[in-house]
């Protein structure tokens, strides 16, 4: 009985840890192709609300999660 019990502990236990490893990461690589300004980023932030945001030499990129927004200099802008 003391077996049977002690067998029934491990496979719960080996269960619920392999669930709790079944989170999967994904990985999106941003460039040129997919919005980015430039292949070459010089500087990367993570802001307070979870934007990503990358320096190049062609302008600032904001990532936020789905899409790249491209802010770049000009003159005529205050």
């Amino acid at each position: 009985m003391k077996q049977a019990l002690l067998i029934v502990i491990i496979l719960f236990t080996f269960i619920i840890s392999q669930l709790a490893q079944a989170n999967k990461h994904s990985f999106i690589r941003l460039n040129t192709d997919n919005g980015l300004s430039s292949n070459h980023v010089q500087c990367i932030l993570q802001d307070s609300r979870g934007y990503l945001w990358f320096g190049t030499a062609n302008g600032l990129n904001r990532f936020n999660g789905y899409e790249v927004t491209i802010y770049k200099h000009s003159d005529d802008d205050t």
